[in-house]
């Protein structure tokens, strides 16, 4: 027995017609692109995590301004370490007790913040592209196999199995790859959208031990 016999997929695949591989080839490349944005994008949101778990224990030890400064000057400019660097080069040139010295600090924080959650939801909007069109795409190749189908009809005008099944089978595969690619992609983004937001909490607490050290810095 082949393969294409105990695996009727590999059957229907290796028999597709050239408009049914066509909007395969579309949903696999889709596909790439999305399983490659995710594990850019997890990775990424990973190695920020890392870092800053190591920059928020810094900074529960840092007593000044002066102890943030020599902490976000080391290391890679990322996450939490970018936030405060954003912070601590404003408070560097705001005057001595200046009367809104802390929301000048505040908002280039608030700066920082938005730059680095920008950073990283940059391409994830493929993802969101992929969720949507994949299922599209599989609708086209059921649509066109369908209409396969009944042109097979017309032309040898038999409505039998034998004739009606090849281009319905066909316009299964292409919804079922169409399906099974937008879940991943659905997924991933939720996934990386809340691992974000989690991030950006820790920054807005990360922010506040700043205003509050600058404040005191002020008497």
């Amino acid at each position: 027995m082949s393969l294409s016999e105990s695996f009727p997929l590999v059957h229907l695949l290796l028999h597709m017609s050239v408009a049914g591989m066509l909007v395969l080839t579309f949903i696999v490349a889709l596909s790439v692109v999305s399983l490659g944005t995710l594990f850019l994008k997890w990775s990424q949101i990973r190695a920020v995590k890392l870092s800053d778990r190591t920059m928020m224990a810094q900074l529960g030890q840092a007593s000044s301004l002066e102890d943030i400064s020599k902490a976000v000057s080391k290391g890679a400019p990322d996450g939490l370490r970018t936030v405060l660097r954003w912070g601590v080069a404003e408070a560097s040139i705001i005057s001595p007790n200046h009367a809104e010295g802390a929301l000048m600090v505040e908002a280039a924080i608030e700066s920082g913040i938005e730059l680095e959650r920008t950073r990283l939801e940059d391409r994830m909007s493929l993802l969101v592209v992929t969720s949507s069109l994949g299922p599209f795409l599989g609708l086209l190749g059921t649509v066109w196999g369908i209409m396969d189908a009944f042109f097979a009809i017309g032309k040898l005008g038999s409505a039998s199995l034998s004739v009606v099944a090849p281009g319905i089978a066909e316009a299964l595969v292409t919804t079922l790859f169409g399906i099974l690619v937008a879940i991943p992609a659905a997924a991933g983004h939720q996934l990386l959208s809340a691992r974000i937001r989690s991030l950006e909490s820790d920054w807005l607490v990360g922010g506040s031990r700043l205003v509050s050290l600058y404040r005191r810095s002020q008497g």
